[in-house]
């Protein structure tokens, strides 16, 4: 089961990168250049550096939405939250690495500190965010299991 959620979440990923990178375009990622608010101040802390933006506040609401579909059929409970907000974890890692690797401004060769504005810290070759996601999402795919 665990291959096919996997499997599934990278197709996924795959096809949510190339659809960033056609929003992005050639400007850059975290919504450079797109219309949308910014809040500067108080989110940076807890998002590496970035500013909060309307992008991306709702597509985290609609991908929310669309990991909590198979819980409509099915009784919620806390295991079950756990591990889907660790799979969601997991799931932005992949994006967002997967819209490095796809896009003909970066590619895996620019995927380093000293060309990503946006992601400002980094631990060990990786933003740290993903750590935090990785980190994060197994703890709670764990925990989920032992509810």
């Amino acid at each position: 089961m665990w291959l096919k959620i996997f499997a599934y979440m990278f197709l996924c990923a795959n096809v949510h990168s190339l659809w960033e990178i056609q929003i992005e375009g050639k400007s850059g990622g975290w919504a450079h250049y797109l219309p949308t608010w910014r809040w500067n101040v108080f989110w940076r802390k807890f998002l590496g550096g970035k500013p909060l933006t309307g992008y991306h506040v709702l597509m985290m609401i609609m991908y929310q939405l669309s990991f909590h579909i198979p819980i409509i059929f099915i009784k919620w409970n806390l295991g079950l939250e756990l591990t889907t907000q660790g799979l969601f974890c997991w799931y932005f890692v992949m994006e967002d690495f997967l819209w490095f690797i796809w896009n003909p401004n970066y590619r895996f060769k620019r995927f380093a500190q000293r060309d990503v504005e946006w992601h400002r810290r980094w631990f060990y070759h990786l933003p740290i965010s993903y750590w935090w996601g990785i980190i994060g999402g197994l703890t709670m795919i764990l925990l989920g299991g032992l509810q």
